[in-house]
């Protein structure tokens, strides 16, 4: 548990105390008949509409598992947690009403302010790893700039790093990692060089997105990513590649020269520029050279205010490994 978290919680539950304790709960002459609980006709139609919406919440979403409690896929619940609430919602309607005696209410105010004091909790612990997320994301993408700052139009990053992908939110959802670049700096519109697409009458899936395809981008690659990624002594981009993280589906398959390439390494608990040639299969590659920067002649795009750091702030560990 964070200070923040051992702070909040206990000032909630003080208040949540204090609001149950001053509700002015005054028993429905309908909710009881005789000295006996009836459940009325209102309840039994939330009852059911929240059995539904949570049971039905399940069979109708059809892209994820229903067991995934941690990361992304746990938004499989969202839906649920309309009808979760509904049911916990009558719950304690119902036992705050039960509770007739001073002790009762005493108990019975003190769990329910145990519970949305841990909820309040909860709330505080997704938010800091959402923020963590964001830091891992800063981090990463200040690196790649201050590492990479001589892209040119036939540029493309290969990064070899176990990243930290966060809990509630992908730090570097896989089709988002070679979108980005373009939206940090705006590069010039005759990097598009879309007179060498392949030229075609019909349109495709990948003709709606040509102008994004030559761009230079970044790209994760996967463990042993060597034995994958060469052919015909260059470096094969293509979507059936199973050498990337993830790759473009739209964009069409090309051979590039490993001199057009920077390749970004994982080394003691840092991210650094491979400037040495590699030894790939049985052949030597030499990687793109470091040259004087382009990045200053770019205008900056939507996503550099949120995603490059200042130099005066510290950085952060992004990867999910210990060095």
């Amino acid at each position: 548990m964070s200070k923040v978290q051992l702070i909040i919680a206990p000032l909630f539950f003080i208040g949540f105390i204090l609001l149950l304790s001053n509700l002015k709960t005054k028993p429905d002459p309908d909710f009881y008949t005789d000295g006996t609980i009836n459940v009325l006709s209102p309840i039994k139609k939330l009852t059911v509409l929240g059995l539904t919406l949570l049971i039905l919440a399940y069979p109708l979403n059809f892209t994820r598992a229903a067991t995934a409690i941690n990361g992304r896929d746990s938004r499989v619940h969202m839906t649920a947690a309309i009808g979760a609430a509904i049911l916990v919602g009558l719950f304690c309607y119902l036992i705050v009403n039960i509770a007739k005696h001073k002790i009762t209410q005493t108990i019975v105010n003190s769990g329910l302010a145990v519970f949305f004091s841990l909820l309040v909790g909860f709330c505080i612990t997704v938010q800091h790893e959402n923020q963590l997320s964001w830091d891992y994301q800063r981090a990463f993408w200040t690196d790649v700039i201050h590492l990479c700052p001589d892209i040119t139009p036939n540029t493309i990053i290969l990064v070899d790093a176990p990243l930290n992908t966060g809990k509630q939110l992908h730090s570097f959802i896989q089709w988002g990692v070679p979108m980005t670049l373009r939206q940090i700096y705006k590069f010039p519109k005759t990097w598009e060089r879309l007179d060498e697409l392949p030229k075609t009458d019909d349109q495709p899936r990948w003709y709606f997105w040509r102008k994004y395809t030559l761009y230079p981008k970044v790209y994760r690659l996967k463990p042993n990513w060597q034995d994958l990624i060469i052919n015909q002594g260059q470096f094969d981009f293509s979507p059936k590649n199973k050498a990337f993280d993830y790759f473009l589906q739209w964009e069409t398959p090309r051979l590039v020269d490993s001199h057009d390439i920077i390749l970004l390494e994982a080394k003691n608990g840092k991210l650094v520029r491979q400037i040495k040639p590699l030894m790939i299969g049985n052949r030597v590659f030499e990687f793109k050279p470091v040259s004087p920067s382009t990045l200053d002649s770019f205008q900056r795009g939507v996503l550099y205010n949120s995603l490059i750091k200042p130099d005066n702030q510290a950085q952060i560990n992004y990867f999910n490994q210990v060095f």
